[in-house]
């Protein structure tokens, strides 16, 4: 699409689906794959536990000899070989994940018994046979199904991997991501506000957002309003990246080079502004396998965008599910622009969604509220109180 024309979300939504990929598999350490869905089945490779052990301090015995007085045969403590056969009309001194001596089938804990010397009492004559003992597979059998193909692992997940012995596992890695900032009215937080100048907030949000997804977001690259240095920052980052990511300089202003950068770095636009608000100017191109979106410089429209378009592709890249669109009440009147998708600021409770205030493309605030975003229909210019609106949730 070579020219400026405005396309719908549905259109953008489409060319954007249309020119993405998936990452194929890869080995990462277990440790380093919280995140990340597997690529194929895990099946378990021992019995979990490996063999029959005890799940308290105590003193293993046999339960046919309860009722008689024991005598002390010796100490098995976790992370023992097996130990000797237990004699019969004896215990042995056991500790949490030990081994059970061959011949035993009980523990019991040490508070229900008396020790006399070398001799011990049990106190509870009606403990049950397999009391307090995990049995060799109670968790998982040898060549069980553990994990389904696309499951994403989560911290209990990669501790489950580990108990199986498993030092690295195969999934979808993440990505190469790039970011691009521009503009001369720049200024990083921490330094002192000049005349005419803003803080840089945008790539704080985007390094945040992003970190799930990429091991080597690298430095963020900050470009004055220049064609030659953006161009030439776009082409280093497409050659080393999955993912490149723009902001600022995307419309069609004077110093607005974006656009012509991405031309001249061989990047092909799939559309270049979208019928929406916030978020107008949205760009978005590929070169080979190279993303490249070119999000507005205004906070709130870079924070939209993110969500409706950049982490969707992400996630699709990744062969992750997408974030489930909810369907909820209105809880306000609301009028809208004409002509053009609004994504509004907004909180969700109970089935019900209220508009924030400070809905500006350059306002951030009422994000420290909303914990979602309503889509409202180009073709629509208002909304009455109860009417059912679609809502995207932001991550937690």
């Amino acid at each position: 699409m070579e020219s400026n024309e405005l396309v719908s979300v549905e259109k953008a939504r489409e060319l954007i689906a249309a020119s993405l990929y998936r990452v194929q598999p890869a080995v990462k350490e277990v440790s380093n794959s919280t995140g990340l869905a597997i690529t194929e089945d895990i099946f378990s490779p021992l019995d979990i536990p490996p063999f029959d052990q005890s799940s308290m301090d105590g003193y293993a015995i046999y339960s046919e000899d309860i009722k008689s007085p024991l005598v002390l045969q010796g100490v098995v403590a976790a992370g023992h070989a097996q130990p000797e056969i237990l004699q019969r009309k004896h215990a042995m001194r056991i500790f949490t994940g030990a081994p059970l001596p061959a011949g035993s089938d009980t523990i019991i804990m040490q508070e229900k018994a008396i020790v006399h010397s070398s001799a011990i009492q049990i106190t509870d004559p009606d403990i049950e046979k397999g009391t307090h003992v995990r049995k060799r597979g109670s968790e998982l059998k040898k060549d069980e199904l553990v994990i389904k193909k696309g499951t994403v692992i989560t911290a209990p997940i990669a501790g489950l991997l580990a108990s199986l012995g498993m030092k690295s596992v195969p999934v979808y890695p993440r990505l190469t991501i790039r970011i691009i900032a521009t503009g001369n009215e720049l200024q990083m937080p921490g330094q002192p506000l000049q005349e005419g100048q803003v803080y840089e907030s945008n790539c704080s949000f985007l390094l945040a957002a992003l970190k799930p997804f990429t091991d080597n977001i690298g430095t963020v690259l900050y470009v004055e309003d220049n064609l030659e240095f953006i161009q030439h920052a776009l082409s280093a980052a497409i050659s080393t990246s999955d993912l490149v990511i723009l902001t600022g300089g995307v419309s069609v202003g004077d110093y607005d080079f974006v656009r012509k950068a991405a031309d001249r770095a061989g990047v092909y636009c799939k559309f270049h502004r979208v019928k929406q608000k916030p978020g107008k100017p949205l760009y978005f191109g590929t070169k080979e396998n190279t993303i490249v979106f070119g999000l507005p410089g205004n906070p709130a429209s870079v924070v939209s965008c993110f969500y409706e378009y950049v982490l969707p592709a992400v996630r699709f890249m990744l062969h992750l599910t997408q974030e489930e669109l909810l369907s909820a009440k209105l809880k306000d009147d609301f009028k809208k622009v004409k002509g053009l998708t609004q994504f509004l600021k907004a909180y969700f409770a109970i089935g019900e969604v209220e508009i924030l205030e400070a809905q500006e493309s350059y306002r951030l605030r009422s994000f420290s509220r909303a914990n979602c975003l309503v889509a409202l229909d180009e073709n629509r210019l208002s909304y009455e109180k109860g009417e059912m609106v679609t809502v995207r949730l932001l991550p937690k």
